[in-house]
């Protein structure tokens, strides 16, 4: 999976200093010590304490800590110079997306998860590197692209339960209400007993039962929400553009 870190056992000969830098950087970094990991990891670089043929992967765990310490810039030299030791390395175009990504250059990651998924052929992968396609291109405001993404996901397991959420919300900004309100409904269905946040779900759903004049549908749902959730501002906001939409002053 992408956010393991550790990608291959090494079987790397190396001196005593050699082994005991390796293993520092991947206790440090199954301890989520990024800092530690990534000096361990550049000095492991620095000193060549490799096989001929892996540096990438040494390349592409100093991009993987640069990231997780949020250093972006960094993280995406070293995902391009572990691209440059092994070309079509999925993972590190997997990983200089996620970068792309954090940075909002959703069109640069919409290209590099592309190229990831053009290379595995894990179908779980495939899922999830489609769930952060879809998200691009919804930041991108181009929601027909990100349905038909979404549209592709089979999974509903882990993070990938809010697809339809996701799809609801899409046609929602292309204000085709009904499509919306199809999935919001189906998307209810996956979320766990307590989730606050279905409250969102229900929230778009009423407001897509506005969109369309439908306003005792919507009311109903603003009316159970603000019993369940009493200071929900954007609750009442609505249901004063309800009452506003049907005349009563």
């Amino acid at each position: 999976m992408k956010y393991l870190f550790t990608i291959a056992i090494l079987f790397v000969m190396h001196s005593g200093f050699g082994q005991s830098v390796i293993e520092k950087a991947y206790a440090c970094h199954d301890n989520l010590d990024y800092q530690c990991a990534l000096d361990n990891y550049l000095i492991a670089l620095d000193k060549k304490l490799y096989k001929e043929g892996e540096r990438y992967l040494f390349e592409y765990h100093v991009g993987s800590c640069y990231y997780a310490l949020k250093q972006y810039v960094k993280a995406e030299e070293y995902f391009k110079k572990a691209l440059a030791s092994k070309p079509n390395d999925y993972l590190s175009f997997w990983k200089l997306a996620d970068v792309y990504f954090s940075l909002k250059k959703y069109s640069d990651a919409v290209t590099y998860y592309k190229k990831a998924l053009d290379i595995t052929t894990i179908a779980a992968e495939k899922d999830e590197i489609n769930h952060w396609i879809g998200n691009a291109y919804y930041r991108l405001k181009d929601y027909n692209a990100a349905i038909s993404i979404f549209k592709k996901i089979q999974s509903r397991e882990k993070n990938l339960y809010d697809i339809d959420t996701e799809i609801g919300n899409s046609f929602l900004n292309l204000a085709k209400y009904d499509s919306a309100i199809n999935y919001y409904k189906i998307a209810e269905k996956f979320y766990k007993s307590g989730d606050t946040a279905v409250k969102f779900v229900k929230f778009n759903m009423a407001k897509a039962y506005r969109s369309l004049g439908k306003y005792d549908q919507a009311m109903e749902i603003q009316d159970a929400l603000l019993k369940q959730y009493p200071t929900y501002a954007s609750v009442i906001w609505e249901k004063g553009v309800i009452y506003v939409n049907k005349k009563d002053y």
